[in-house]
């Protein structure tokens, strides 16, 4: 599904950033209602309740603190991200390849563990613009590749739950670029 085909406007979402996008180091992340974002058809898209939407902009020469998402208000260890402008880069570290920072809520209430890691990324994802699924439970690292601005919506919810990782690909996958 196409980022257009999901959100009310794609538009309106990168208008809001627009007076931040001259400083080429500006990253930021949005809180939004799903239902500010989402069309409504859309709010129960593949069998699941939508609860939650963050839009997250980095210009290209942002990089991301490595972090992962602790226990918060979202049920779910995954998220759904859609991926316009600029293409993007998500690194992920083991546990033991990161050292512990602070664990802390951000400005919307979710936790966040953050870490240090002098060694590279176990893996990176190449994130061209499209739709991913990403595991929010393992330390990552979102930046910029290019030299324009990357957006993500990245929806949540905390109606649903798995016990796996396979089980969410599998629950998905039909959406996803790759496994």
């Amino acid at each position: 599904m196409n980022i257009e085909d999901f959100v009310k406007s794609k538009l309106d979402l990168e208008k809001v950033y627009q007076p931040y996008l001259s400083n080429p180091k500006f990253g930021k992340v949005d809180n939004y209602k799903i239902e500010e974002i989402l069309k409504e058809e859309n709010i129960r898209y593949l069998d699941t309740l939508w609860t939650t939407a963050l839009v997250f902009c980095k210009n290209s020469k942002c990089v991301g603190g490595i972090h992962k998402d602790g226990d918060s208000r979202y049920k779910s260890s995954w998220a759904i991200n859609w991926i316009w402008g600029e293409t993007g880069i998500l690194d992920y570290w083991e546990d033991n390849q990161v050292m512990l920072g602070n664990t802390a809520p951000d400005d919307y209430g979710n936790v966040r563990i953050t870490g240090k890691s002098f060694l590279p990324a176990e893996k990176t994802y190449i994130m061209t613009p499209g739709v991913y699924l990403v595991n929010t439970e393992r330390f990552h690292r979102a930046s910029t590749f290019g030299s324009g601005t990357r957006y993500a919506l990245s929806v949540r919810t905390n109606t649903v739950s798995f016990n796996t990782w396979n089980e969410v690909v599998d629950r998905y996958s039909k959406i996803i670029i790759s496994k």
